[in-house]
């Protein structure tokens, strides 16, 4: 069991069901790969999106945090 925690760091703000929406995508890639058994409710405990203000395009990225919680 796991704590996912996602921040999404941009120029521009977002809605956060359109956060999480825009985490769909690495979550089942984060699967695929091995870092989380599984992206179900019975793996992920908990999630956790967010957002932080980028200065600049190129400094955009995706923070993902893992914690074990088993």
């Amino acid at each position: 069991k796991v704590r996912v925690k996602f921040t999404r760091v941009s120029t521009r703000k977002m809605d956060m069901d359109n956060i999480g929406a825009s985490f769909k995508f690495i979550g089942d890639a984060l699967e695929k790969c091995g870092a989380i058994v599984n992206d179900s409710p019975d793996y992920i405990t908990e999630l956790i999106l967010g957002w932080e203000k980028a200065n600049s395009q190129k400094e955009q990225h995706v923070r993902i945090e893992i914690e074990d919680c088993g």
